[in-house]
């Protein structure tokens, strides 16, 4: 039969790998912007035609 002792042992060994399979995917579909200042230059000029945003200069 098998103990309290040895469930909490094995369950303490697995929640690690088990964190490590569950959120990995989550990484993986990550995107990165190719051309980032041309893209926070288009932003700014977006937010500069609306009135109720003011950007950090």
């Amino acid at each position: 039969m098998i103990s309290r002792k040895n469930v909490c042992k094995l369950l303490k060994n697995l929640f690690p790998m088990y964190l490590h399979i569950t959120l990995t995917p989550i990484s993986l579909f990550g995107e990165t912007v190719k051309d980032r200042a041309g893209t926070v230059l288009d932003d700014r000029s977006n937010m500069k035609k609306n009135d109720r945003w003011i950007y950090n200069d």
